[in-house]
């Protein structure tokens, strides 16, 4: 494991890894999103890949004697068939009483949990993660130059690259289209009718993402032709959102354009500074 500014670079192969049967149960009920026509062979591997990402964390707060993390996999009631409303928990102590809530509230509300429900979650101490996982693309090793894992400039190089990329949050009201955040808050308002103007209207929309969303985000890359996965930090929502900015992403022979907020990894945190969250 090595550790550089805010990231932390492990090898495949000192990872632990999950129950390989969750990962099956969790590709047969994942839902495409704007990825219409993921064969199932595409959404299993994406779903091994993402899990095997959160495996990653776990093993890497586990080096750094941080004990805090539980996977919703972990505890979840519903045999997979839900979307998962979030990867984990970060909580120094998780309380059946909080667990039983959460899956209470997934049976009843669904993965988009409602704003008591994670309010409830964040007054038990308790704080929510999403782990994004993204295959490393050979053009970013290729725009950084990059060679070799055993070149200490060349892993420097890739990293300051990736620092130029972005912490993801799907938008609340709507996970499509090609929108500034002020379009966006025109959007909102279509469906919240606050009769507020612009400036007012936009800081509206802030504190009701804020409200809907998880507490902490993670970014990994995963570099498979190296066997190595690069944690690039995490960052809580308060700063994810200041301020706020969206950002959309096209690939090529998708149908729809996905909508995100943003904020790029350098002003994230490395994982060793979430044991202050405990």
């Amino acid at each position: 494991m090595l550790s550089i500014g805010n990231c932390t670079i492990i090898d495949f192969k000192d990872v632990v890894q999950s129950t390989k049967n969750e990962v099956n149960n969790i590709a047969v009920h994942t839902v495409n999103t704007w990825q219409y026509g993921r064969s199932d062979a595409e959404k299993l591997a994406d779903t091994k890949i993402g899990k095997f990402a959160e495996d990653v964390v776990i093993t890497i707060l586990d080096k750094l004697n941080i004990d805090g993390y539980y996977s919703y996999d972990s505890f979840r009631t519903d045999n997979f068939k839900s979307h998962a409303p979030f990867d984990g928990i970060l909580s120094k102590n998780l309380s059946q009483q909080l667990v039983d809530l959460i899956n209470d509230s997934v049976k009843n509300e669904g993965s988009r949990l409602s704003i008591d429900t994670r309010e409830a979650i964040r007054k038990s101490n308790a704080h929510t993660v999403e782990i994004k996982s993204t295959r490393l693309a050979v053009k970013y090793k290729a725009r950084a130059g990059f060679t070799s894992y055993n070149d200490e400039k060349s892993i420097q190089n890739l990293i300051n690259h990736l620092m130029g990329l972005d912490f993801l949050n799907y938008p609340y009201y709507t996970r499509y289209g090609d929108m500034s955040y002020e379009k966006y808050c025109v959007f909102v308002e279509q469906r919240i009718k606050s009769g507020l103007g612009l400036d007012a209207l936009k800081v509206k929309v802030r504190e009701l993402e804020l409200l809907h969303s998880t507490d902490i985000f993670i970014r990994v890359f995963m570099d498979e032709d190296n066997q190595k996965a690069i944690v690039m930090g995490w960052i809580d929502r308060n700063r994810f959102f200041t301020p706020p900015e969206t950002h959309k992403l096209i690939l090529p022979g998708k149908s729809e354009v996905p909508l995100y907020f943003v904020k790029a990894l350098r002003f994230g945190y490395p994982l060793s500074k979430l044991k202050e969250l405990l």
